[in-house]
């Protein structure tokens, strides 16, 4: 395959290193430390060097993306595959590398785009494309919807990759028209969506099998696969679950507890260091509502809270224990630090401010 297609290698390679030109020719501009990776909360939270992020990035894209392609020329059916199918190898790489060098580059350069949106119309594109190509894609091990009743038949092999191109067209457009959703209502979206794309092929592909089998067109056993497959097959379902659970239980659950004790206000969170606040540290503190809590470095970030240590321009680099959407917050300075609390709503955060207040010995 890649014999056969040599320039498609090799521009498509130059497409994944062609954000390092970039990156060299606005060299000087870019930030000792750039950004080059994004919470869950779609908020930036990881830093590297500029070096790292200009020069080794694309080329462990530009490794993968050769992965790729040795991977999918592994497969001796690739020989009669579709060639429009296998042409969508060259290029997926080359998208993602463009995407993602863009995003961390505006990000260095002052800008500050929301990921999600990128994403949302990076994936949900991919997925519409991929969706026009799976009809056109032959029976194969390594690309496609398979399952042991669609290579167990041709004819379901076909028929399942019609109505699943259908679905993930849908899909796909579905999760671009939900790209400017915020985060909490993005995800409501997105986990169905994935759901549904994995489940109705699946549910469609096995009862055309049983009706196969009742018309005789089919084994009454399924193909039988290798062990090599079945152990790749029961690994990435593993995964797939294990992952949809975790990112479930990430973005849709946690919270922030105060406990007051005589002494300090001890700050409890889920899926990140607990605080203490001694009343007696406290130089200043200030309720309001509103405010902008800049960028975080480093910490938890989802779409329902956010700590960790964040910077912005009122208080330069701070630590912050909130909820994502929190309407108001409490400022506290303490040994010249700042630190910011938030709860779910206005009132909840009045009433922390208000006892931190009486506890310290501060006029609200």
């Amino acid at each position: 395959m890649i014999k056969n297609n040599k320039i498609k290698a090799a521009v498509s390679s130059l497409l994944v290193l062609l954000p390092m030109l970039f990156g060299f020719i606005f060299w000087s501009k870019l930030p000792p430390l750039m950004v080059t990776h994004w919470g869950t909360d779609a908020a930036p939270d990881g830093t590297s060097s500029r070096l790292f992020a200009v020069l080794f990035l694309p080329l462990i894209l530009l490794a993968l993306h050769w992965l790729c392609l040795l991977l999918t020329a592994w497969d001796h059916r690739k020989r009669t595959q579709s060639a429009k199918v296998l042409g969508l190898t060259f290029w997926i790489m080359p998208v993602i590398s463009l995407t993602v060098n863009a995003l961390m580059y505006a990000t260095a350069l002052g800008n500050t785009p929301y990921l999600g949106t990128a994403l949302c119309l990076l994936i949900g594109g991919g997925l519409a494309i991929m969706g026009n190509y799976l009809p056109k894609c032959t029976q194969n091990r390594t690309f496609g919807i398979k399952l042991i009743w669609t290579l167990s038949s041709e004819e379901n092999w076909n028929a399942t990759h019609r109505l699943g191109g259908k679905v993930f067209v849908v899909g796909g457009l579905i999760i671009m028209a939900a790209a400017f959703l915020p985060p909490v209502a993005l995800l409501w979206v997105l986990i169905p969506v994935f759901a549904a794309m994995l489940i109705i092929p699946m549910v469609y592909s096995y009862r055309l099998y049983k009706a196969e089998v009742a018309a005789g067109k089919a084994p009454e056993k399924p193909v039988a696969l290798t062990k090599g497959h079945r152990l790749t097959a029961v690994v990435v379902t593993l995964l797939t679950l294990a992952l949809l659970a975790f990112v479930t239980v990430i973005c849709f659950t946690g919270d922030i507890v105060m406990h007051y004790g005589d002494e300090a206000l001890e700050v409890e969170a889920s899926y990140y260091g607990d605080l203490t606040i001694r009343y007696a540290d406290i130089d200043g503190i200030t309720y309001r509502e509103g405010g902008d809590p800049g960028v975080r470095q480093n910490g938890f970030g989802s779409p329902r809270l956010s700590m960790g240590l964040f910077q912005n321009e009122e208080f330069g680099t701070y630590i912050r224990y909130a909820y994502t959407n929190c309407p108001a917050e409490v400022v506290l300075e303490i040994d010249g630090k700042t630190f910011v609390l938030g709860c779910k709503t206005a009132e909840d955060t009045r009433a922390v401010y208000e006892r931190l207040c009486a506890a310290s010995g501060m006029t609200p």
